[in-house]
């Protein structure tokens, strides 16, 4: 009887084992692996036994990790692209204006039909390079998915009269005119 006994408790002990603990090594043994950043290793699951759903969820976590985990190294990618597009779209008209800068600084022509050509031409190269910037901002907007908005109180007189000084230059020809 008491041999018996310890046969039955052995084999007790056994399913209990094959049941319930090996499940759970090969579960801590499969979140070491993905602990450690390596996606790539299956879990074996078998749905016949009492752990299948959990083991099957857990593998399917774990590949959707993964597919996360290549969606943000291909969106990492496509932003240095562009970056590198808007880097280099930038770069061209400002080369384009410091070449007009300096010929109007060096008074390489002194027609006043010339300078203004020149002057124009500088100023549809600052436009270029406004709606790069205009879409790099709304680039930026985009990956954050959101737009905050504060209100602040400003001294809109200090604005125009910083705008209107900006723009008259040393001649303080420009004035304000009241409605």
């Amino acid at each position: 009887m008491y041999v018996v006994s310890m046969i039955f408790i052995c084999l007790i002990f056994w399913i209990v084992y094959l049941v319930i603990l090996r499940p759970f090594e090969k579960l801590e043994a499969f979140a070491a692996e993905i602990s450690k950043g390596n996606f790539d290793v299956d879990l074996k699951y078998e749905r016949a036994n009492m752990f299948g759903e959990f083991t099957w969820a857990f593998d399917h976590m774990r590949s959707e990790l993964k597919k996360s985990q290549e969606r943000e190294k291909e969106a990492v990618e496509n932003n240095k692209t562009i970056i590198a597009t808007l880097s280099h779209d930038i770069k061209t008209p400002v080369t384009s204006i410091r070449a007009y800068a300096e010929g109007l600084a060096e008074n390489i022509d002194s027609s006043p039909e010339r300078r203004k050509r020149y002057i124009d031409v500088i100023m549809n190269k600052c436009d270029e390079v406004t709606r790069v910037t205009d879409d790099m901002f709304i680039h930026s907007l985009h990956d954050l998915d959101r737009l905050v908005i504060s209100k602040d109180k400003i001294a809109l007189d200090k604005v125009i009269n910083e705008t209107i000084s900006s723009m008259s230059g040393d001649k303080n020809d420009l004035k304000v005119k009241d409605l």
